[in-house]
């Protein structure tokens, strides 16, 4: 089922993102798929109120229209619902510990994928 989900998600053009920079000031949250290998495939600028995506080879900014969603330039949604939790030792961020990226793509099925990640600041 995961990979039906992650064989969809790339059919709608989604690849992986390469490592981010992490500015100063920021949090950031990268997510990936819960599959083994994982795919590094979001992260989320809180504060520039953006999702960064790789789509059809590039990568871009999809701006968030509410909170958890995101506009991408084809028309398709993107819609994040993750729960983040404290753990021991990790200063200045969170582990996603579970959630789901819900795509929806105008004249086709909608397809989720279950999410891992971390949530880090400088």
């Amino acid at each position: 089922m995961i990979a039906l989900a992650l064989l969809a998600a790339a059919t709608l053009g989604l690849g992986e993102l390469p490592p981010q920079p992490m500015p100063p000031g920021k949090c950031l949250t990268f997510l990936w798929s819960k599959t083994e290998p994982p795919l590094r495939f979001a992260m989320i600028d809180e504060a520039g109120g953006f999702v960064r995506v790789v789509l059809n080879g590039r990568p871009l900014d999809a701006p968030r229209t509410a909170p958890g969603t995101y506009a991408l330039p084809d028309g398709t949604t993107l819609y994040v619902d993750i729960i983040l939790v404290t753990r021991a030792g990790l200063v200045d961020g969170n582990i996603v510990e579970s959630g789901s990226v819900r795509l929806e793509a105008p004249g086709k099925d909608a397809t989720i994928v279950p999410v891992g990640g971390i949530r880090g600041c400088s």
